[in-house]
């Protein structure tokens, strides 16, 4: 990863406390219905599921720019963006999601895969961390726990070899 995606990083993380207290501080926008919500974010993660990157996108920042703290609208935006290659974008609407529903370990895997494309596998690495530490108890996340080992050794073999992680 060039210095200038990893300038850009930090500065997104650093930033990331004082935007969460800001989203937090700041009053839900009723542009929207809550039907209408719901009935817009039925069609973004149609959108999403479809594959059409583009389309979810914009949904989904119309949604989280109505509730900023919705953890299923920015995670839908994260994915969306992941989906671009907006491996940067992603790992921020990721990050808010998780923040925001902490108990999901679904964020924590959309969240190390971008951290992964980006080349960031130390962080994808605690990502995991988290991921485990969330889902280890519960037996409907047993897959993802899976999965998750499995990007870890991944990250680990990588690290041995000295070669870049592949998003898997």
């Amino acid at each position: 990863m060039s210095t200038n995606h990893q300038d850009l990083l930090a500065d997104v993380m650093a930033d990331f406390e004082k935007l969460v207290q800001s989203l937090r501080a700041g009053a839900r926008v009723r542009v929207l219905e809550d039907e209408v919500q719901e009935a817009v974010y039925g069609v973004a993660y149609g959108a999403l599921s479809g594959r059409h990157f583009d389309r979810a996108a914009a949904l989904f920042a119309f949604l989280a720019a109505q509730r900023p703290t919705e953890a299923r609208f920015l995670a839908g935006l994260g994915l969306s963006r992941a989906g671009q290659e907006e491996h940067l974008q992603a790992v921020l609407a990721l990050s808010l999601a998780s923040h925001f529903e902490p108990e999901n370990p679904h964020h924590l895997l959309s969240l190390t895969q971008s951290l992964l494309a980006l080349g960031e596998a130390d962080m994808a690495h605690h990502a995991l961390k988290a991921l485990e530490m969330i889902a280890n108890d519960s037996a409907e996340h047993e897959q993802l726990l899976q999965h998750a080992r499995s990007l870890a050794r991944m990250i680990k073999n990588a690290r041995t070899t000295d070669t870049p992680a592949a998003v898997g």
